[in-house]
């Protein structure tokens, strides 16, 4: 049997004395001293537009450089930052490109529209509040079928039905049939009624906590056990799934 080198030795970080005794350089010590500083302004309402933003008492705040709104910014759109950009030849697979640095167009709370740069980050704070924003507020739609349907004002400018796009999945009659199944749904429900019970009874969803106090979202889990009759019982599922504590079974 081949000898290992490294397998079973104590290696000594080689980062280690200088993280301990603080001579390790982080990225804010990289930075070069004085230098600007810059906050965002978020948007306060969830779906509307920017009429106009008045900057002039922001300017006035001692320390404050610069202000740059949503109609300073070039007139570029990118899709959300980190996802991945597909090739022409995959160009369906793209996301919207619907985003400026900062935007007129407000589709969530909390877009940014305006930016303060200046001195240090107690200046950026007090223009911050100094700043006024007219908005053209639209309703909101909380729920994506409704939304489906088409809205007032569409998310996207080129989608008035809010669809972003469409997919289709075709399994073929004679794939299931050689897979002992007569439909898909009975494929899927039998599927996931093993998955079911690999897991000991455990539904085999597991969704983000943040959205488990939704009723609907509760109602409609619900919904889908009973279509795939798989029993639902809600107290003999853990409150914790075991591996993080952002995320519980449902």
């Amino acid at each position: 049997m081949q000898e290992l080198k490294e397998v079973g030795r104590p290696v000594v970080r080689v980062d280690a004395a200088d993280k301990v005794t603080g001579r390790a350089k982080f990225t804010d010590d990289l930075c070069p001293k004085p230098c600007l500083e810059a906050k965002l302004l978020h948007s306060t309402i969830a779906n509307g537009r920017v009429v106009s933003i008045d900057t002039s008492e922001a300017l006035e705040v001692p320390g404050v450089v610069a202000v740059f709104t949503c109609f300073d910014v070039p007139d570029i759109a990118y899709p959300v930052a980190g996802h991945p950009w597909y090739a022409d030849s995959a160009a369906a697979k793209r996301d919207q490109a619907d985003r400026k640095l900062l935007d007129d167009r407000v589709r969530i709370y909390g877009d940014n529209i305006a930016v303060v740069v200046g001195e240090d980050t107690v200046a950026c704070d007090r223009a911050l509040r100094k700043i006024h924003v007219e908005y053209e507020e639209y309703p909101v739609v909380y729920d994506a079928l409704e939304s489906m349907k088409g809205t007032e004002v569409p998310v996207q400018e080129r989608k008035p039905d809010n669809i972003a796009a469409h997919s289709c999945a075709i399994t073929p009659d004679d794939k299931l049939a050689e897979a002992g199944y007569k439909t898909v749904d009975e494929a899927l429900a039998v599927t996931n009624r093993r998955v079911v019970d690999a897991l000991g009874g455990l539904p085999a969803h597991k969704l983000h906590c943040s959205v488990l106090a939704e009723e609907s979202i509760k109602s409609a889990v619900k919904d889908y056990y009973d279509r795939s009759g798989i029993a639902y019982d809600r107290s003999k599922f853990p409150e914790d799934c075991g591996s993080c504590e952002s995320c519980r079974m449902v």
